[in-house]
């Protein structure tokens, strides 16, 4: 069996998993996605879509059933070993079905929907009559699932759906493509960057009609700003962008052409720091950047100049502690994330706003246990993979403390290691149990398969052998 590891929105995350959400407004963030500003509203689905291969009819779409716990085939979309290969799932807040791309042998690769059920599962639209449209970067904002998708005829541009009706919102590009790209949903409006083929790509907005949708500022005159990591904190549009004179630095939006600039000059003299992994839901708002002086480190932002600061030298000198897998704290403000102080290796760290700091160390010494795939978990903790030498890949979760840090579960007794992949959130309850998240992991008997966890052992089992009869399966 192989298990879906592309992301939910975008092409940088390993998301196996679509997160149930069922939780109050204020906790429907989807944490550990690349862009950690993606919000939903509760999805009361009886079934937690994913995909897979049972190694008979190809890779499809399969769902588990969050009263019962079963795991089932949802809809074989393309009958036969090759499979649909469903990509980039997507709800619309306030439904209740879950946008897809799949490939069913005659009409190309589509947009599709799905809730759950067999008689619920559908083409939305065959946009390419006579090809693939390979609809991309879904994300849902009211009523409306926004992608990007190519007709064969005006190019890769902004498309949107409400299941019922799918139209070209505009061709912002003529005889071109204008490529969008970091679709996000920012108070009930899309935003993304594009290229009309005369500002080079900037940021647009869209409120799903082509009046509607147009250029928020061109950035860069006569240049690409290139908006990229786009992010929602603390009410603003926070994005790296490059700019005339200031090289590529952390910018701002309140979706006006005025109200959308610069924050901060981190690197003066027209060089860049380079924002990237923007992170956060309230200001501060968290990124790494290089300043020139200290090499790539943690930074954070109020919005405004002076609120603009180095968290901290975590790796002292001009030497980078290759920040990575940051995510917000599940329990607290701040983030956690990867850090190497060129001591200890890479391990966990976190942040606040009284700097950043060492989380238990997994492997002593300057040895890594790499810690990736940071997954908020519920209760307060975060499930993880690290590598260490005596069990090799396995599942980890950390509540913060040098107690409640330690492997979840051996699930493949040995120096081997389960591999652990495609960390997911799951915001549910099962039987009156906390469910944090689902993975795939091999425990050198079943193969690579689905497990569930809650952070605990006792809470971290597999969830089906969906390929019980290959052996390795």
């Amino acid at each position: 069996m192989s298990i879906d590891l592309r992301p939910i929105r975008t092409a940088t995350t390993t998301l196996a998993i679509l997160p149930l959400l069922a939780a109050p407004a204020a906790a429907q963030r989807i944490l550990g996605n690349s862009n950690p500003n993606a919000y939903v509203s509760p999805i009361w689905l009886q079934v937690v879509p994913f995909a897979a291969s049972d190694h008979t009819t190809g890779q499809e779409l399969w769902g588990l059933d969050v009263n019962t716990l079963g795991v089932a085939q949802i809809a074989d979309l393309r009958p036969g070993p090759e499979g649909s290969s469903p990509s980039g799932f997507a709800y619309r807040p306030n439904a209740i079905d879950l946008f897809f791309a799949a490939d069913n042998g005659v009409n190309g690769r589509e947009l599709w929907r799905t809730d759950g059920t067999v008689s619920g599962t559908m083409m939305v639209a065959d946009i390419h009559p006579a090809g693939s449209s390979r609809p991309t970067d879904l994300v849902g904002v009211g009523s409306n699932v926004f992608f990007v998708a190519d007709d064969g005829a005006t190019g890769r541009e902004l498309w949107r759906s409400d299941g019922n009706t799918t139209t070209l919102v505009r061709d912002i590009r003529p005889n071109g493509d204008s490529d969008p790209r970091d679709l996000v949903d920012f108070n009930g409006v899309l935003f993304f960057s594009a290229d009309d083929g005369v500002g080079g790509r900037e940021l647009w907005r869209s409120d799903g009609t082509p009046v509607g949708t147009f250029l928020v500022r061109d950035l860069f005159l006569g240049g690409s700003s290139n908006p990229r990591d786009l992010t929602v904190a603390g009410g603003r549009l926070f994005f790296a962008a490059n700019n005339a004179g200031i090289g590529r630095e952390l910018h701002t939006s309140d979706g006006t052409a005025g109200g959308t600039g610069p924050v901060a000059d981190i690197r003066p003299g027209g060089a860049s720091s380079t924002p990237a992994m923007l992170t956060g839901a309230a200001l501060p708002i968290y990124f790494s950047a290089d300043d020139g002086v200290h090499g790539r480190e943690l930074w954070r932002s109020d919005g405004t100049p002076a609120g603009t600061t180095l968290v901290g030298d975590i790796r002292p000198g001009a030497a980078s502690s290759r920040i990575d897998s940051m995510i917000m704290a599940p329990a607290a403000a701040g983030v956690w994330f990867v850090a190497d102080d060129g001591v200890t290796g890479r391990e966990l760290w976190s942040a606040t706003g009284a700097g950043a700091a060492p989380l238990p160390q997994l492997v002593a010494g300057p040895g890594s246990a790499d810690p990736t795939h940071l997954t908020p978990a519920g209760l307060g903790i975060a499930v993880f993979r690290a590598t260490t030498p005596a069990n090799g890949t396995e599942l980890w979760a950390s509540d913060g403390t040098v107690g409640g840090t330690g492997i979840v579960a051996d699930i493949r007794p040995g120096t081997r290691g389960s591999r652990v992949l495609g960390l997911a959130p799951t915001v549910a309850l099962f039987a009156g149990n906390s469910f944090g998240a689902m993975f795939a992991a091999d425990d050198g008997s079943t193969g690579l398969e689905l497990w569930r966890t809650n952070g605990t052992p006792a809470g971290t089992t597999l969830a089906a052998n969906i390929a019980p009869d290959l052996p390795g399966g």
